[in-house]
């Protein structure tokens, strides 16, 4: 299974994934991309280091079992462990641009992202997206964010759950 988190931003949510596929999946018969345009977030991500606030709703056995608590200068803090860590391929990409060369992704998070750009820019963006979404393969975007007046293949399968069906 290859699985896609663009736009992932700080790196809380293909932690998260990742989290959930060791312990699912703990076969690890998967791979776990995330992208984000800006360098400095990505920096944040590969550190993997997080106030506890922002990770609390992770169930206790995953905080267990995939992150190590600070101490001293790092109280309050945790930090994703390296079993989690070196599963997560981040790379820089703009969602503007091509990425036919990424292909080959079974799922793709897209999460709150189309809500920053106007209907000819979330054209764009989600051809370029799909271009690297298998047939079958699924689409969650945020549920504040809507396809409409997006031309795409997809068929709605939850809220905000899509299928590629071309």
């Amino acid at each position: 299974m290859h699985i896609w988190s663009a736009a992932c931003s700080s790196g809380e949510e293909p932690y998260s994934i990742a989290m959930t596929l060791l312990d699912k999946r703990p076969a690890g018969d998967w791979e776990l991309w995330a992208s984000d345009l800006s360098a400095r977030v990505l920096a944040q991500a590969r550190r993997g280091v997080y106030a506890q606030q922002r990770i609390d709703d992770l169930p206790a056995s995953y905080l267990k079992r995939f992150c190590m608590r600070g101490t001293g200068k790092f109280e309050g803090k945790l930090r994703v462990s390296e079993e989690v860590r070196k599963r997560l391929h981040l790379f820089t990409h703009n969602l503007l641009h091509d990425a036919r060369a990424l292909g080959g992704f079974d799922v793709v998070f897209l999460r709150n992202v189309l809500i920053y750009f106007d209907t000819e820019k979330k054209n764009t963006l989600m051809a370029r997206v799909l271009t690297t979404l298998n047939r079958g393969g699924l689409l969650f975007i945020g549920h504040a964010e809507s396809l409409q007046g997006i031309t795409h293949p997809l068929r709605r399968v939850e809220r905000a759950v899509f299928e590629k069906t071309a």
